[in-house]
Parts: structure tokens; C-alpha cells; sequence
């Protein structure tokens, strides 16, 4: 019988690829010892409920079932001893080292062991020691180089943007300084000009032409309304013009700030990328008054600013919190940009 021949070899050709790995005497050959123990498993699973198979002819196959569940045993405990110690070792040199690297290998070799065991000796604290030592810590921060006082709350809503989209298992970001953490990135926003324009009022007269179309009752010279023969009045479309004189003005005041973004690896305090950055914070206000001629005959554009008022102008601090929530923006999409 062909099944029972093909069922027998596979199980002696594993049955000697276990004996090859394990007489080598190497520790990671449990894993590879371990994945043959599942295929036999997974073999005779699929086997054994068919049981009494009779051929064609009426033979019996005769199957021979491999009991593994002890050796299995052994090599998922063997194995998972593996993955223990080697990660131990490699914490332990990268705590010696400071190499982050050496700890996420750790951590990955820990995980392995959590489909075998759910709790396997000291797996859970090594774990989150792992963690702590593979973590990358940066801090984003603003330096004022301004030269001018920017208040506290301002520079505090500058960096009160959401980090939580940029963070992974490995990767943590703060706005606010710990202490006791050596960062290992400084991503800092080094504003150097803050411009506060005068308050501005710009005046303007000129004259504004406006067409009207208007279908109008012909009258002759005398005034009297012109008629047809049929009795009916004489009816003409006449275009008009009309000239407005309007005097406009307009309110401006502007607060920039302009600075750039670096990127810093603390450890070596240099910049690894620099982006420049500025914003502007824009008070505009249009309003016009008709000097001579008619309100109603202007265009719709005209007559909104007709309907406008002065408007009080807004003071510096104010125009500067509009100019920080816009660098607030643009600094998390840059460096979201960046990290992401």
C-alpha cells in the first residue's frame, strides 16, 4: 500500500533528522528538533483516524504510531530554556554595551517563548526588562531665541500636541523632561525672530462702475409714452452706468515667527536633520464708506464692504497665540512626517 510505505518513510527520515540535530549537541537545534516533533504529530493526526485503511486488493495497511508526547515535551521545554538563556545574555550585554539593538533581540526571543509557555521561570520580568533597555526615548522641546518674552502658556500650547500616533513598543516621545532619562533623541524648535508689525490702516479712494440693463416705456419729448398701432406701449432695454466714489480702508497687523526644527542625537549633541520653519498670524479687515453716488448700485463685493465696520485691532499676545497653535500644527506634521 502506498499510503502505509509513504506514512513509514516520512516518519523515519524525521526519526533520523531528530537524532542527526540532537547527537550535534547544539542548543538552537531544539527549535528545529521541536518543528519535526510537530510534523509527526501533525502526520499521525491526520492518519490515525482513518485506521483500519484496507487497499484495492483487501490488505491492511499496517500503520506504526510514534509516541512523541514526551519527547515533544522535552524539546519545548529544551527549547524554550534556549530562548531564556540567550536572551538573558543578550540583555545582559546590552545593558553593559547601551546597545538598544542587543535588547530588541532579546525581547523577540522571549516572545518565542510565549506559545509555548504561558509562565516559564522569570520570562514575564525579562521581558520588561528588555523593553526598558530597547526603548528609544525622545524628548521634543522649544528654545526661545527670540530675544523677546514669549509667555509661558504659549510656548507650554506649542507643544501640547498628541504624541501618541508617533509611539511604538520601541519608540516613546515626551514633551516634558523626566528626569533620570537619558534621551536618545532631542527633536528641539529653536524660534529666532518673533516680528510684531505696527497696527496699519491703508486708505484708498477710487471710483467703482457699475452696468444695470433696465427695460423702459419710450416717452417722446413732451413726456407722453410712446405707443404702437396696436395701442400697445413702446418697450426698450437700456443699458445704464453708474459712477460710485468709495473710499476703502484697510486694517493690518502681522505676527511671525520663524525658527527651524533639529533633529539631535543627545548623545552626541549634533544635528542629524534641521528643517527651517516659520508661521504667520494675520489680522486683515476690510470696510468702505460710499463718498458720492448710490449704495444700490454697486456690486455685491462693494456692498460687503460697505456693511463692514472697523474693527478694534487685536492685541500681541492674541495675534501670538494664532501664531503658535499654527507652529503647533506644522511642527507635528513635520515631525510626523519625519518619525513616522
Amino acid at each position: 500500500m502506498q499510503l502505509e510505505t509513504a506514512f513509514k518513510k516520512a516518519n523515519d527520515a524525521d526519526l533520523r533528522s531528530i537524532h542527526a540535530y540532537k547527537a550535534d549537541a547544539q542548543e538552537e537545534n531544539w527549535e528545529r528538533i521541536l518543528t519535526i516533533y510537530q510534523n509527526i504529530e501533525n502526520r499521525q493526526r491526520k492518519i490515525e483516524p482513518l485506521v483500519p485503511i484496507q487497499s484495492k486488493d483487501g490488505c491492511l495497511g499496517r500503520f506504526t504510531f510514534i509516541d512523541i508526547d514526551e519527547d515533544k515535551r522535552q524539546a519545548k521545554s529544551r527549547l524554550a530554556e534556549y530562548y531564556l538563556n540567550k536572551a538573558t545574555k543578550l540583555i545582559s550585554d546590552s545593558r553593559s554595551q547601551k546597545n538598544k539593538s542587543l535588547a530588541k533581540q532579546a525581547f523577540g526571543l522571549l516572545e518565542r517563548i510565549d506559545p509555548l509557555y504561558k509562565d516559564f521561570k522569570n520570562k514575564e520580568s525579562l521581558k520588561a526588562e528588555a523593553l526598558s533597555l530597547a526603548t528609544e526615548y525622545t524628548l521634543i522641546s522649544m528654545e526661545n531665541n527670540t530675544m523677546q518674552i514669549i509667555p509661558t502658556y504659549i510656548e507650554e500650547n506649542i507643544l501640547s500636541f498628541d504624541v501618541s500616533g508617533l509611539e511604538s513598543r520601541f519608540k516613546k516621545y515626551h514633551t516634558v523632561a523626566q528626569n533620570n532619562l537619558d534621551y536618545d533623541q532631542l527633536i528641539i524648535l529653536e524660534l529666532n525672530q518673533l516680528n510684531i508689525s505696527p497696527e496699519r490702516e491703508k486708505t484708498r479712494v477710487y471710483d467703482e462702475t457699475f452696468e444695470e440693463e433696465k427695460e423702459e416705456v419710450l416717452k417722446d419729448s413732451k413726456g407722453k409714452v410712446l405707443k404702437d398701432s396696436l395701442g400697445r406701449e413702446i418697450r426698450k432695454k437700456i443699458k445704464r452706468s453708474y459712477t460710485t466714489t468709495i473710499e476703502e480702508v484697510t486694517q493690518l497687523k502681522t505676527v511671525a515667527l520663524e525658527g527651524k526644527i533639529d533633529w539631535l542625537k543627545s548623545k552626541k549633541n549634533l544635528a542629524d536633520y534641521s528643517k527651517p520653519v516659520n508661521v504667520e498670524a494675520v489680522f486683515q479687515n476690510e470696510f468702505a464708506v460710499v463718498v458720492k453716488g448710490e449704495k444700490d448700485k454697486l456690486n455685491d463685493k462693494c456692498k460687503k464692504k460697505i456693511q463692514n465696520r472697523a474693527m478694534p485691532f487685536p492685541d500681541n499676545n492674541a495675534m501670538l497665540v494664532d501664531a503658535a497653535e499654527k507652529m503647533k500644527n506644522l511642527m507635528k506634521d513635520l515631525i510626523y512626517e519625519r518619525e513616522r
